[in-house]
Parts: structure tokens; C-alpha cells; sequence
């Protein structure tokens, strides 16, 4: 009796383990099975075929992990073939199966906006479901687009509510896709609109090219806050004059609310415009404006075109009187360097200290804690000087006064200019892995490249945007997007995956070949091509230069000794076989001094060439020579190109250097 009792056991536990092992394979094929059915579908889907697209992803079962997906999908491809009674159902099914905060918003949202055109729900009910959205999703677009929805809902029963939230949805997108609707909803309320309600809707008006629309606005503000917003209105239109009277206006103000860059560029636009000697007008207007906001901005640029003592004193004057002022920055860098330049160590040291305590987070910060630290050298204090050093590389390890920093410490190979270990490949998708390890859904769109819904989930991440990008080919935007983001986070980090897609490898064979051939540092040549083109293949200067490299047509011709059809330098290995030939014929021209041949590359080996003959400019170390270059562009060109010479370095090394 026992043993028969023993043996319904074994057997009862064999059958379940026939069963689980029967649903595993079970699974395992319809998982083989589902990822072959999506792979058709997306590739039909990619021809637009999508009625054959949704009949693959219609036979995805159940249980496969791509179900929810395929249901998204068979919902898009409906959407495509304006079947609305399928989509509705299909989105009605991915809300009851969805719990995926990545896709639960999107299907929401697009099931309300179906049913707010089809005007199947009551209007209380989508207001219910819109604002369920808002307070789920708080920070997502999809809750800010249901602003504008509630809002149409609301504007005959509520109107001011209404005009809030449409001026909600203004604020967050200008540039909208509901924008100039919301606009013109709002200014068609019987409702009051403050000044800033007429300021934010102007500013969309504006965003989206229309001027006129922008200008009737904008009368009703307070000019202290929008005359540059009426200048940028006046100048679309071609109303220049205009323009220049409200430039002159504006300018002419004791206060405005206006940021200082901006007001620096309006009062370029103002000098152009007024077609005066730029002199002679900074002169008056220094003499005119002494109390207004914009002094210390007409000094600053009264100083740059001053000799060096009169412009010390006025840089000085600036870092006195107006110290809150963005241009007071500047002018502490500028009064600094001339001390440096005289060898006042001592005082420079102090000048250095007091930019610090000022201003830690200043655009000048990472320059000026290096110039200290080589004045601290000067001195003989060297355990200072090299914790300075050492401050710079660990706070700043992007910029170029890192690079410069190594080379003082004499760290490993950033004291051997210019490295020509050939560039490795990088699969970009690495990245992404990285990044989203854990999101399945999100993983499976990637897989298959299938941007337009990624971009329809409208995921608020910089990463997977520049990720993107990346893959469409659209590098300048793809680094944009990354740069930003990893300067907002400031937590920088040689071993992050995020700083290769702002530091991408692309076209690393065509540059390992051509360099190689033309003895360069293909790092170095990469760099150059990042701060040319930032790999735009297509780009075009407003000097005419073309191409990755930036070549101009003429340059080529001379390089290739005969007549090259300009549109050839659209191709990138013509592009780059040209672009290492030249920079080449730089570095002989210099005798070796790649250094020379960066700025030359930029400048013209004429104007260097000058500068070298400048016994002000040519007697100082590279690092003193580079901050005494009278040209801005270039002075900022070489640091752009070493300081991302330094960083691809380090982040696709093997071991950072």
C-alpha cells in the first residue's frame, strides 16, 4: 500500500514536470516565433505595407514578451490605414494589459485624443481622464499636451480656466504641434489676459514665424521686457529701421529684465545697424550711458578694441564698479592675464583667488585655476602649483586646460603629442545597453530601430534621444543633445558610456587609412573633424568651406594640384583624403609643429605665420602663445580641438590616461 502511495507521488511529480518542461519549450518556440512574426512586421511595416505588417503582428501569442508591443504596433498600423474602430480597440487592450509606465501614458493619451475627435466620451469624462494623465505622469509630454485638450474641453463652460491651461501648454511648448491653435483659441476667449499671458503667446507667435501676429502683442507688455523680442519681430520682416529705433530704445532703458548675453548681441545688432565707426559710437555711448544696465557691457567691448594699458583700465574699472555684472567675469580673466603677462605673479595669484571666490561656477573658472597654478610654478611653490593641476584634470576633466594640466604633471601619454594608435571601432548600441538595461519594451524597439515609436513615447531622456540621432546619421544633433545633458549633470567621469555619444567614433576607417598614409595622430584628425563638421558630411560654412573636413574648394584644388568639382568634397573619403593631405602640408610647412598647423587649419598659415613674427605673441610658451592669438575663433579653435583630442583619448583607451 505504501509503495503504491509512493508511486502516485513519482508519477504526479514526473506529469508536472512533463508539463512545465512542455510549457517551457512551449514558450521558447512561440518567443522564436514571435520575434521572427515582429521582425516581418517591422519590416514591412518599414515599406509601408501595413496591412500585411498587421496580419505578422496580429499572430504574436499571448504569451511571447513581445504581445504589448505587438498590439502597439497592430494600433499604428490601423492609425496608418485610418481603420479608427481598430485602433480604438487595440489601444483599448494595450490599456487593460499595459502596466509599462514607458508605453501607459502614450496609449492613454492617444486613446483620449481618438476619442476626443470621435466625441464618443462626454466632455467630463475626457476632462477626468486627461487630468488622470497630468497627475500619473506629471512630467511627461503627454501630460503637458493634456493642457491644451482640457482647455478645448473647458473654453465655453470655464473660460479663464481654459486660458490657463492654454497658456500652460504655451509656456512648456512654443513650438507645439496644438501651438498656434492654442494661440489663437486663447486670444479668441472672453477672458483678460495679463501682460505675461500676452508675452508667452507672442513668444510662440514668434517661435512659429509669425511676426505681425507677435508685434500686436507685444505693443501691450511692458517695453523694459520685450523690446528684443519686437527688435527679432522688426528684423524678420525686414523693417529694419524699426528695428534699429527699438534697439536704440531698449538700449536707452535704466532697467530691463533682459539677460546680458542677449543684450550684448543686441548692441552688435545696434553698432551694424547704425553703420557708425564702431569706435567712436562705443565712445559716445560709454559717455552716455553711465548709469544705465548695459555700462559695463559697452565698457567691456570699448576695452576689446583698446590698446593694452587703456583696456586694463578699463576691465578694471568694470571688475569694480558693476561685480555682479556676467562681463565682470570676463574682465577679472582680462585684468589677471595682463598681470600674468608683466610676470606680477604674486598679483596675479590674487586676482586668480578672488575670480574663484567670486565666481565658481564662471565660464573662465577652469582657465583661470590653471594660469594660477603655472603662476604658482613661477613662484617655486610647485606643491601648490601641482594640487592646482591636479584640480583642474579631477573638476574639469573636458575641458582644455586639462590637457594642459597632464602635460604639466607630465601624466602618461598626454606628454607625448600626438599619439598615432589607430582609432578602435565602438558599436554605439553598447551605449544604450548600458543606459537601459532593465526596460524590455524599450530594449525590443531598439532592437529593431524602430524610431518613430520611441519617438512617439516621447521618453523625456537625453541619452536615448542622442542615441537616436547617433543611428540616423544626424551627428551634430546627436552630440548637442548628449553634450548638454552630461555639462547639466556635472558628474563627469572618463569611464561613462554617455560621453561617447557626445564623443563619437565615426568614419574611423577612412581616417585610420588616410592618416596612416600622411603620418597623423588619427585622434588628433578625428577631433579636427568633430569641431569642424561635427561628422556632417553635408555642411557647408557661410565662407563656402565644405564637407566633414571643411575644405575649401580652392584649398583643394591646390592640395590636389588640378581642378576638383566642389561637389565632391560632399563625399567623405575625398573629404577626408584631402582634409590629412592638408593638414600634412601644415605640419611641413611648420617644420613638424602640429600645434602651428591646428591654428593654421583655421587662421591660414599666413596670419600665423604673422603672429610668429609678433615678438609679443611668439616669445611665450604654446600655452601663453595660444591665449595671446588676436583672433577669438582661432584662439577658441585649437582649445576645442586638444580638449577633444584629450578626451577621446581617455574614454577609448583601454585604461584612462
Amino acid at each position: 500500500m505504501t509503495d503504491n502511495k509512493y508511486f502516485k507521488i513519482i508519477l504526479s511529480l514526473i506529469l508536472v514536470l512533463f508539463l512545465v518542461f512542455g510549457l517551457v519549450i512551449y514558450r521558447l518556440n512561440s518567443q522564436k516565433s514571435a520575434s521572427k512574426l515582429f521582425l516581418q512586421g517591422m519590416k514591412l511595416y518599414g515599406e509601408e505595407k501595413y496591412q500585411d505588417a498587421y496580419y505578422n503582428f496580429s499572430q504574436i501569442k499571448k504569451i511571447s514578451s513581445y504581445y504589448n508591443l505587438s498590439l502597439l504596433k497592430q494600433f499604428q498600423c490601423a492609425d496608418k490605414l485610418k481603420d479608427e474602430k481598430t485602433a480604438l480597440l487595440k489601444l483599448d487592450s494595450l490599456s487593460k494589459t499595459t502596466k509599462d509606465d514607458l508605453i501607459r501614458p502614450y496609449v492613454l493619451y492617444s486613446e483620449l485624443v481618438y476619442n476626443f475627435n470621435s466625441g464618443k466620451y462626454s466632455k467630463n469624462k475626457l476632462i477626468s481622464k486627461f487630468q488622470y494623465i497630468q497627475k500619473e505622469y506629471p512630467d511627461s509630454d503627454f501630460a503637458k499636451a493634456s493642457s491644451y485638450y482640457i482647455a478645448k474641453l473647458e473654453k465655453d463652460k470655464n473660460p479663464t480656466f481654459a486660458k490657463e491651461n492654454f497658456i500652460e501648454y504655451l509656456k512648456y511648448a512654443p513650438l507645439g504641434k496644438h501651438s498656434l491653435s492654442a494661440c489663437d483659441e486663447v486670444i479668441g476667449l472672453s477672458v483678460y489676459l495679463s501682460k505675461e499671458d500676452k508675452k508667452i503667446i507672442a513668444q510662440s507667435f514668434l517661435k512659429n514665424s509669425k511676426n505681425n501676429e507677435a508685434l500686436n502683442l507685444l505693443k501691450d507688455c511692458d517695453f523694459s521686457d520685450v523690446w528684443l523680442d519686437i527688435s527679432k519681430a522688426q528684423r524678420a520682416l525686414g523693417n529694419y529701421n524699426y528695428e534699429y529705433e527699438t534697439l536704440q530704445k531698449g538700449i536707452n532703458l535704466k532697467k530691463t529684465t533682459i539677460d546680458e548675453k542677449e543684450i550684448s548681441s543686441a548692441i552688435e545688432r545696434y553698432i551694424y545697424l547704425s553703420k557708425q565707426n564702431r569706435r567712436q559710437l562705443l565712445t559716445y555711448m560709454v559717455n552716455t550711458h553711465k548709469d544705465a544696465y548695459c555700462a559695463p557691457i559697452l565698457i567691456y567691448k570699448l576695452a576689446e578694441i583698446n590698446k593694452s594699458l587703456a583696456a586694463y583700465e578699463l576691465y578694471e574699472y568694470i571688475t569694480k564698479k558693476y561685480p555682479s555684472s556676467y562681463f565682470a567675469q570676463n574682465s577679472t580673466w582680462e585684468v589677471f592675464w595682463y598681470n600674468y603677462s608683466l610676470k606680477r605673479f604674486k598679483k596675479s595669484i590674487e586676482i586668480a583667488q578672488n575670480y574663484i571666490n567670486l565666481y565658481p561656477n564662471g565660464d573662465d573658472i577652469a582657465r583661470i585655476k590653471y594660469w594660477r597654478a603655472k603662476a604658482l610654478l613661477k613662484q617655486k611653490q610647485k606643491t601648490k602649483a601641482k594640487e592646482g593641476f591636479y584640480d583642474v584634470i579631477n573638476n574639469y576633466p573636458l575641458s582644455y586646460y586639462a590637457f594642459l594640466s597632464a602635460r604639466q604633471l607630465k601624466i602618461s601619454k598626454a606628454n607625448r603629442i600626438f599619439i598615432k594608435k589607430e582609432i578602435q571601432k565602438y558599436n554605439i548600441d553598447n551605449v544604450i545597453k548600458k543606459h537601459i538595461p532593465q526596460d524590455k519594451n524599450l530594449l525590443t524597439l531598439l532592437k529593431y530601430n524602430d524610431f518613430e515609436t520611441i519617438e512617439e513615447l516621447k521618453i523625456n531622456d537625453e541619452y536615448i534621444k542622442s542615441w537616436i540621432l547617433n543611428k540616423k546619421e544626424l551627428y551634430p544633433e546627436s552630440i548637442k543633445s548628449a553634450k548638454d545633458k552630461i555639462e547639466e549633470e556635472k558628474e563627469i567621469d572618463f569611464s561613462s558610456y554617455k560621453l561617447k555619444l557626445a564623443y563619437p567614433v565615426v568614419y574611423e576607417d577612412i581616417i585610420n587609412n588616410y592618416t596612416k598614409q600622411n603620418d597623423i595622430s588619427p585622434y588628433l584628425f578625428l577631433s579636427v573633424i568633430r569641431e569642424e563638421s561635427h561628422f556632417n558630411k553635408n555642411a557647408k560654412s557661410s565662407a563656402g568651406a565644405l564637407g566633414l573636413c571643411q575644405i575649401m574648394p580652392s584649398t583643394a584644388n591646390y592640395i590636389e594640384k588640378k581642378q576638383i568639382n566642389k561637389d565632391m568634397l560632399f563625399d567623405e573619403n575625398e573629404n577626408i583624403k584631402i582634409g590629412t593631405k592638408y593638414f600634412k602640408y601644415l605640419i611641413d610647412y611648420f617644420k613638424g609643429n602640429i600645434y602651428l598647423a591646428i591654428l593654421s587649419y583655421n587662421a591660414g598659415h599666413g596670419n600665423v605665420s604673422k603672429w610668429l613674427s609678433s615678438p609679443e605673441i611668439a616669445r611665450n610658451e604654446v600655452d601663453e602663445f595660444v591665449e595671446n592669438i588676436p583672433f577669438s575663433e582661432t584662439k577658441n579653435y585649437i582649445k576645442k580641438i586638444l580638449s577633444s583630442y584629450w578626451v577621446y583619448l581617455n574614454i577609448y583607451s583601454n585604461k584612462n590616461i
